[in-house]
């Protein structure tokens, strides 16, 4: 049989028309359209193609792009303070990172300094554990994509063995958080493996619905995909130009085989690409309306409290303090200080004897850690491991590296 073909170019236009339409409703009824922001720096192409995408796609929809580019001899100072001005431009209701970013600039302190309101591209570590709780957040665009992709596919997910092949904080991870929740779209069961995944192949024919992210070109053939699974195809790799230069592009997935085995399968490119855009799109149509909500609600203010703890009695004289040191301002300098003792509530009797008496015998044998038993012998002293039976820590080069 030959599996039929997912339309993601096709699936993402619609979505875009329905944005289109609902930022005309929003300007029509608030006089002000989403503004995102797209901070690229460096001159890598690939995220010049990126951007010149989003930019255009912004455009369709009325979405304003204050797009800013830096050179890549930008510092990190440079970018975050550039974070710290988008971040208070009320105009902006958005915010994106394009990746990858100079060697010079930290990309996680970078992602966390965006204001996570206005972190549309779902990878604030705030947004992210929201995501992982189950609770409302902005979804990262690629995983979201996918998502939407079932969901309009009418492909159900529910209760069904889900796969994927590749563990990046841009796609594996976060996907896996999304398919594992109890949810419409969602409620799967998920198997993620990466590159210390043995026998892959035992995990892929599993599958009922797979999803590659792998970032090699062809990685997965016919003989590891299971007979009328769904198969999604995340990655895109460059394997050549056409005689008139044009790319060839390539997915993760052989397609030619895999097709006559599966029952839906995403193209390269068609398929996962096209969603991307389209859920930054919503995203940013969503931080728009948090941006209204918050305005309607005003400004923050604490209730007033009569809770306040009464003031410190000045003639208080000093004395022990069981348990309590007072190291002042500069902790571990100067001399401890000892907080006073308040005396005793009517009707009880002060504590006689030492505030801390000291365990004898049996009772001051502490573990040291939860592989200490009661004795203070380790688990791997006791099943006869030594430090030379423990394996180096392995050193990663990268974060990519570090999540294949």
């Amino acid at each position: 049989m030959s599996a039929r073909i997912i339309n993601g170019t096709a699936i993402a236009r619609a979505i875009r028309e329905e944005v289109r339409l609902e930022i005309a409703r929003l300007l029509a009824e608030t006089g002000k359209v989403p503004g995102l922001a797209v901070v690229l720096a460096g001159n890598d192409p690939a995220s010049e193609v990126y951007v010149r995408a989003k930019e255009k796609a912004c455009a369709e929809a009325g979405v304003a792009s204050f797009s800013r580019r830096l050179p890549a001899s930008v510092s990190e100072a440079e970018v975050l303070s550039l974070v710290a001005e988008l971040n208070a431009d009320r105009r902006v209701h958005g915010i994106l990172i394009q990746v990858p970013l100079p060697r010079t600039v930290g990309e996680i302190r970078v992602m966390e300094a965006v204001d996570p309101d206005k972190d549309v591209d779902g990878f604030h570590p705030r947004n992210l554990g929201r995501l992982l709780l189950g609770r409302e957040t902005f979804l990262p665009c690629t995983p979201a994509g996918i998502r939407e992709m079932l969901l309009r596919e009418k492909i159900p997910t529910a209760g069904r063995n889900v796969v994927i092949v590749g563990r990046s904080n841009i796609v594996g991870k976060p996907l896996a958080a999304i398919l594992m929740q109890k949810a419409n779209g969602a409620n799967a069961t998920v198997t993620l493996c990466h590159t210390g995944t043995r026998d892959l192949a035992s995990h892929t024919l599993r599958a009922e619905i797979l999803i590659v992210a792998a970032g090699k070109p062809k990685a997965i053939t016919a003989d590891l995909v299971k007979e009328g699974a769904v198969v999604i195809d995340v990655g895109v790799s460059e394997t050549g130009k056409t005689v008139e230069g044009k790319r060839i592009l390539a997915g993760d997935v052989d397609f030619a085989a895999v097709k006559e085995k599966a029952s839906a399968i995403t193209p390269v490119p068609g398929g996962v690409g096209p969603m991307t855009i389209a859920m930054l799109l919503k995203n940013t149509v969503k931080a728009f309306r948090l941006s209204l909500d918050a305005e309607a609600r005003g400004p923050r203010r604490c209730a007033p409290t009569t809770n306040h703890p009464p003031p410190p009695n000045p003639e208080a004289r000093p004395g022990k303090v069981r348990g309590r040191v007072d190291r002042g301002a500069g902790f571990g300098r100067g001399p401890h200080k000892r907080m006073p003792v308040s005396p005793p509530p009517p009707g009880r009797a002060p504590p006689s004897g030492p505030p801390n008496p000291k365990p004898t015998g049996p009772a001051r044998i502490r573990s040291r850690g939860p592989e200490r038993s009661a004795g203070g012998m380790t688990a791997a002293r006791l099943f006869g491991a030594t430090r030379t039976d423990r394996k180096p820590r392995e050193r990663f080069s990268s974060q990519d590296e570090l999540n294949r």
